[in-house]
């Protein structure tokens, strides 16, 4: 841990915001999970302009969940079509 915390450098630039013309030019499959209580990002919104902009996008708010989203990955690895479930 003292080597990862005398390593880390947090980001400090503001994080880039994709245009609504930019997300939904996005052609390829895509998945997003956010925590429905994060406090760094507002997900309640991201999920619903995804939604919006990409209704073939695939969007888990998960009730509960903050900004660290740990677990099996396996929602991730049906989506990807390795045959894990979660």
């Amino acid at each position: 841990m003292v080597l990862i915390h005398r390593n880390y450098r947090p980001r400090r630039d503001t994080l880039p915001v994709f245009s609504d013309d930019e997300l939904s030019a996005i052609t390829a499959p895509l998945l997003v999970v956010l925590g429905a209580c994060d406090r760094m990002l507002d997900s309640h919104d991201t999920a619903a302009r995804v939604t919006r902009l990409l209704p073939a996008a695939s969007v888990d708010l998960r009730a509960g969940a903050g900004h660290g989203l740990l677990d099996d990955g396996g929602d991730l690895h049906a989506f990807l079509g390795y045959g894990a479930t979660s």
